[in-house]
């Protein structure tokens, strides 16, 4: 897993296997700012440094365990 946010750590843009293993359905937000849901909206599969330009905010899981992963203090588990 790897994250690669915005400024604010809002927006944590995907890797096309993490895209792969989310749930259709699921609101993706583009560096735009637009929303697309996967499975109803075509979402640009391009990437840039290994990453699409669409990605999760909120509470979607993915986020908040990246963002752990980012904010946890070196040698703590």
């Amino acid at each position: 897993m790897s994250a690669w946010w915005d400024a604010d750590k809002v927006l944590c843009l995907i890797t096309p296997q993490e895209f792969a293993e989310i749930e259709a359905g699921t609101p993706l937000t583009c560096i735009d700012d637009t929303i697309a849901i996967k499975g109803v909206d075509t979402i640009d599969q391009d990437t840039r440094f290994g990453h699409l330009a669409y990605g999760v905010t909120g509470d979607h899981p993915l986020r908040l365990a990246l963002l752990d992963l980012t904010t946890r203090q070196p040698g703590s588990r």
